[in-house]
């Protein structure tokens, strides 16, 4: 049970154990206020993506810049808008606190951030700074006459640098089951309805001549169908 005290917030008891404690600090004489930390500011410390191997408690992204009590929160994938705690770091892992429900996908999005103090002018006014790269388009393709059962390349970006693909979207002339497929490596797939098309936010980094497709395979037994695909970012 925790208690509250006016010296450091651990201490060593009959040196056998450590003891956590709340700290006060002196507000006037013979007053004392507890200390009170407030979460309210974070900065994003950067951008990153699952890599192979990863499980629900460890994350494999070779170097990362998290360190313990940083925020991961996934951008892409089935936990994209999701938070978990980082635990412990080594130079290619990033263990947390919290157990996912399953591992995540290779090539997921995540941004690692960090709680801080805010930054203030000379008058005291807090400073908030923001800024947006806009998504420019980097490919688009269509193809025609799409046989049942074959996954087929609808389009195919190379990157020419480091990028970063902040959207996809596809559709065709029947719904399908769309995949995105990094280094020949299946990461994500959809599903389209009845309005046969999607558009999705997720945010994946890449390396230079990192090669990244969008895949279509339909389901009508002696049918052929047209499709088309478009990838966004910056």
């Amino acid at each position: 049970m925790g208690k509250i005290a006016a010296f450091p917030a651990q201490r060593s008891v009959d040196n056998r154990f450590d003891e956590n404690l709340a700290t006060v600090s002196p507000v006037e004489s013979l007053k004392y206020a507890q200390d009170v930390s407030s979460r309210v500011y974070v900065q994003l410390i950067a951008s990153d993506a699952v890599e192979v191997g990863s499980t629900s408690t460890v994350i494999m992204a070779t170097g990362h810049s998290a360190i313990r009590g940083d925020i991961l929160r996934f951008t892409s994938g089935p936990f994209a808008d999701r938070e978990a705690v980082v635990e412990q770091v080594g130079a290619a892992t990033i263990t947390l606190a919290d157990e996912l429900p399953s591992a995540p996908d290779t090539g997921n999005a995540f941004d690692i951030t960090r709680y801080c103090r805010p930054r203030v002018n000379s008058s005291g006014e807090v400073v908030v700074s923001s800024s947006a790269t806009p998504n420019v388009l980097l490919v688009y393709d269509t193809v025609a006459a799409v046989a049942d059962t074959t996954l087929t390349t609808v389009a195919s970006y190379t990157a020419p640098s480091a990028t970063t693909v902040a959207v996809i979207s596809a559709g065709g002339e029947v719904y399908a089951v769309y995949t995105l497929v990094l280094n020949t490596v299946d990461i994500m797939t959809w599903r389209t309805g009845p309005d046969r098309s999607f558009c999705k936010d997720i945010k994946l980094s890449l390396a230079t001549s990192d090669i990244l497709d969008i895949k279509v395979e339909h389901f009508f037994p002696g049918r052929t169908f047209d499709f088309e695909a478009s990838m966004f970012g910056f």
